[in-house]
């Protein structure tokens, strides 16, 4: 099956103009947004995935 790419990216391109005037009247109606530079996902170590150790019935702490 193909995709129309066209329609997908109109449809993509409509949908961030309207955040951006609705983040525009947010902020433009005293509203404030605070950017976090680092979050504690990106600071963590990778601690390994419950398949990493190949037993078929993985238990949950």
């Amino acid at each position: 099956m193909e995709k129309s790419s066209n329609i997908n990216t109109a449809e993509k391109q409509r949908l961030r103009e309207s955040i951006a005037e609705q983040v525009r009247n947010f902020l433009e109606g005293g509203g404030n947004i605070d950017v976090v530079e680092h979050t504690p996902s990106r600071n963590s170590a990778y601690r390994g995935s419950i398949w990493d150790n190949a037993d078929p019935t993985p238990l949950l702490d």
